[in-house]
């Protein structure tokens, strides 16, 4: 268990209340100084080899790999953002006339965009699930699927305000109708526990700079072998089987790495990236994912419990995570008027539809979100607003 902030790992100012990792996770002092380690070998690439290409990508990989509970490192792949995975996992699904794509309501666009395109190139229907009434989440999916349903794309929680899917249940579904279930873990892996083997998912695609907290500009997804031998959304020579042989670069082959390495984007063993998100990796597990999510809890539960008193809606915390979570404002308010009051008094959040999205982690403790709780009473407690 994290008993108490890990603050001294992070170089946050003092006077500033961070609680906006869904956003952007600040890079801990390791994670940082991994980065300027990198950016020091590249003064002189003579002590850059062949075998660097491999091997940084690969730490990630396996890192990953255990982080996700997955058997194999070789079915991950790294990319430069979401939608290049989430574009890769379109590109693959072979989708008939008429057959069906089930995303979320305002769900993240990089997890829209591409199936959008797709279902435009094979006469594919996007479905939008929407609860209704005090339907769940979960509930709104599986009444949206058809004997039509070819691919269930949803995340692990809603970007929004946290609200948690069941994707082992949904993913029986999934298969029994034998469709595709592609996950955005962007905002779950690293403070959520997943484990693949028991979801058994499709594809998982996670950006590496929230709570990964690796850097910016980097993706990392998990795909099962019902993709291995699929088309790659670009042809780069690292993907390519015996590309660790340079002097052989030239003998072209059709042949692909093993696995999923072939959905890997061209420059994806950036020294300075790579070296980053491995230490994000490695500290992640470090902290388990397990326990981030006890102690965003303990800290926040004070605080939760005081805004529900003022009149504020926060989902139960069995419906949601406790590293995320939405704050719904009453409509009298201007959210965005709210947002600038915050951050003119130093706290990050963001606005996110109708909620005040709240996103702890380990350089947080109760004090923050004891601010945070205090400001968005004393602003709706003002007669000026």
């Amino acid at each position: 268990m994290i008993y108490t902030s890990l603050r001294g790992e992070f170089r946050l100012p003092r006077d500033k209340v961070y609680l906006n990792c869904a956003f952007m996770a600040p890079v801990s002092i390791r994670v940082e100084e991994a980065g300027i380690a990198a950016v020091r070998t590249a003064r002189d690439p003579s002590f850059i080899s062949a075998n660097d290409f491999f091997d940084s990508t690969r730490r990630v990989r396996v890192e990953f790999a255990r982080l996700i509970n997955a058997c194999d490192w070789q079915q991950i792949s790294i990319g430069p953002a979401v939608s290049y995975g989430m574009s890769a996992a379109a590109r693959n699904i072979p989708f008939a006339p008429g057959d069906e794509i089930i995303v979320l309501h305002e769900q993240f666009p990089s997890h829209v965009y591409p199936w959008k395109r797709r279902a435009k190139e094979t006469d594919a229907v996007i479905v939008t699930a929407l609860p209704r009434g005090d339907e769940s989440w979960d509930e709104a999916i599986l009444n949206a699927f058809s004997p039509r349903t070819r691919a269930v794309c949803v995340p692990n929680v809603h970007w929004t305000n946290g609200t948690l899917i069941d994707l082992v249940a949904l993913s029986k579904r999934v298969r029994k109708a034998d469709a595709y279930l592609i996950v955005d873990g962007t905002q779950s892996v690293g403070a959520l526990p997943i484990d693949v083997q028991e979801i058994q998912p499709d594809a998982m695609v996670c950006a590496g700079y929230k709570w990964l907290t690796g850097p910016y500009g980097c993706a990392i997804s998990y795909w099962s072998e019902r993709f291995n031998n699929g088309v790659p959304m670009e042809e780069n020579w690292l993907a390519r089987k015996g590309s660790e042989n340079f002097a052989g670069l030239v003998a072209y082959t059709d042949e692909y790495q093993p696995g999923a390495l072939r959905y890997d984007s061209g420059g994806s063993s950036n020294f300075v990236i790579m070296a980053m998100l491995n230490e994000a990796l490695r500290q992640i597990s470090q902290w388990q994912p397990g326990k981030i999510q006890e102690y965003c809890a303990r800290i926040s539960d004070d605080s939760i419990a005081e805004l529900r008193a003022a009149g504020f809606t926060i989902p139960d915390r069995a419906k949601r995570a406790s590293h995320l979570f939405g704050i719904q404002v009453p409509e009298r308010y201007d959210h965005q008027e709210l947002a600038t009051y915050l951050k003119n008094n130093h706290i990050s959040v963001a606005v996110r539809g109708s909620s005040i999205r709240v996103a702890p982690n380990v350089y947080n403790d109760q004090s923050d979100l004891e601010i945070l709780s205090d400001a968005i009473i004393a602003f709706t407690s003002d007669p000026a607003h």
